[in-house]
């Protein structure tokens, strides 16, 4: 979910709960780890059967506008409450 923007690992911090934070996290670095091994295999794979470089990097960057709309969904979706943070030492 995260590999085209930085700071990801906020939005999965603030979207799921500490009990399963840990897994969550795992989860999304999982699939930015799939999408580096992919992509480029995807990329050769076009060059293969004659596709232009440009219509490459414009393919490549629909994932990343895909990733972009959804972390901002789902950063508009969850909202907390300004009391809900406690800070780390009082």
């Amino acid at each position: 979910l995260v590999p085209c923007l930085p700071g990801g690992s906020s939005i999965v911090g603030r979207t799921y709960p500490v009990a399963i934070r840990a897994t969550a996290f795992g989860a999304a670095y999982a699939a930015g780890r799939l999408g580096s091994v992919f992509g480029p295999l995807f990329g050769q794979s076009l060059h293969g059967l004659g596709v232009s470089n440009e219509t490459v990097f414009m393919l490549s960057a629909l994932p990343c506008l895909i990733a972009a709309l959804a972390v901002a969904v789902v950063y508009r979706n969850t909202s907390r409450p300004e009391n809900s943070f406690v800070p780390a030492v009082k």
